[in-house]
C-alpha cells in the first residue's frame, strides 16, 4: 500500500470516531469528569464502556496497520537507497565516460589538424615536384638547343678548317 492509502484510511477512521462521539456529546458533557469534578480518591473516574473497547480494538488495528505500513515503507526505503547507490554509480560512470569522450574528441581534433598539415605539406611538395619537372624539361630543351647550336658551330668550324686545308693542299698560295 502506498502512503496515501494509509493516510486516507486513517482519516476515514478519525471521521467515523468523531461522528460516533458527537452522538454521545450530551452524555459526555453531563458526566462529572467532563465538568471538572473529581471523585473522593482524587482521580478522574475511568469510563469503561463498549465504546472504549471498540476504540482500543480499533487503535490496535490501526497500530498493526501502521506497523505493517512501517515495514513496507522501510523496505521501500532500502530499495530506494539501493537504487540511489546504483544511480550514483551510474552517474559517476557517466561523468567518467563523458570526460573520456571529451578527451577523445580533443584527440580527434588534434589528429585531424595533423592530417590537414600533412595533406598541405604533401600538396606543397607535389607543387615543388611539378615546378622542378617543368624546370627540368626547360633545361633539357635549352641544353638540347645549346648542344645543337654548339654542334652546328663546331661543324662550321670544322668545315672551314677542311676548306682551308684543302685549299692549301691544292696549292693554296704558292
Amino acid at each position: 500500500m502506498s502512503t496515501t492509502a494509509w493516510s486516507s484510511i486513517f482519516l476515514k477512521e478519525l471521521e467515523t470516531r468523531d461522528r460516533r462521539e458527537k452522538a454521545y456529546d450530551d452524555i459526555i458533557s453531563a458526566s462529572p469528569a467532563a465538568a471538572g469534578s473529581q471523585t473522593l480518591g482524587g482521580s478522574t473516574p475511568s469510563i469503561t464502556s463498549p465504546t472504549n473497547n471498540d476504540d482500543i480494538t480499533r487503535l490496535r488495528a490501526d497500530f498493526a496497520l501502521a506497523q505493517q505500513q512501517h515495514g513496507v515503507l522501510t523496505a521501500e526505503v532500502r530499495s530506494l537507497k539501493k537504487q540511489l547507490l546504483t544511480l550514483s554509480k551510474a552517474e559517476t560512470e557517466r561523468v567518467r565516460l563523458k570526460a573520456r569522450v571529451e578527451e577523445l574528441e580533443k584527440e580527434v581534433i588534434a589528429k585531424e589538424r595533423d592530417r590537414q598539415l600533412a595533406a598541405d605539406e604533401q600538396l606543397a611538395q607535389e607543387y615543388q615536384v611539378n615546378m622542378m619537372t617543368d624546370r627540368l624539361l626547360e633545361l633539357r630543351t635549352d641544353n638540347q638547343e645549346l648542344v645543337e647550336r654548339w654542334m652546328k658551330l663546331k661543324a662550321e668550324e670544322a668545315e672551314k678548317m677542311n676548306r682551308a686545308m684543302e685549299w692549301e693542299e691544292r696549292g693554296g698560295l704558292r
